[in-house]
């Protein structure tokens, strides 16, 4: 997967025009289809890149490999979740969603991972309050003072039924 998801299952369904929609990249919006008596809506951060493992040069001579300095992991995203009771007038209102971006891992001259972006699914023409899962922060380099610890994880907000945050 492209570093997040969006998932969302309608009850009350069948076939292409209702069921399960999982999108792990880009923007857009989900119709709601004639029939449908529910919905669950999930939504995961990016998680952060992992920090570059560093090698340390001493005098000409490698004295440290990457192995012995890793880089650490980026933080998990936020996950958010929230279910849905829907009714006849809800048929061919839609839910908007953004689905965010890994961060990219650390390098050579850059050796923190970068952090993962937002996803997001909120209202359209449905009333649903916003539900935002952050990204988590990337992982730092090998070596310094912040040497090989894990990038913080995401946040969530907005789910009516769980919110967590990435670790």
């Amino acid at each position: 997967m492209g570093g997040a998801t969006l998932a969302a299952a309608i009850a009350g369904t069948t076939g292409g025009s209702g069921g399960v929609f999982d999108f792990d990249s880009g923007s857009g919006s989900v119709a709601i289809p004639t029939g449908a008596t529910g919905a669950t809506i999930e939504v995961w951060g990016a998680g952060g890149g992992g920090g570059y493992g560093t090698v340390t040069n001493i005098f000409g001579e490698f004295a440290y490999e990457p192995q012995e300095n890793p880089g650490g992991g980026g933080g998990g995203g936020g996950y958010s979740k929230t279910v849905l009771v829907l009714t006849g007038p809800d048929a061919g209102k839609t839910i908007l969603y953004t689905v965010g971006v890994a961060g990219t891992g650390g390098s050579l001259g850059d050796a923190v991972g970068g952090a993962g972006t937002q996803s997001v699914a909120y209202a359209g023409t449905y009333a649903l309050p916003e539900m935002i899962a952050t990204g988590g922060f990337g992982g730092y380099g090998g070596i310094g003072i912040y040497g090989s610890q894990q990038g913080a994880g995401g946040t969530a907000s907005g789910g009516n039924t769980t919110n967590t945050n990435g670790n």
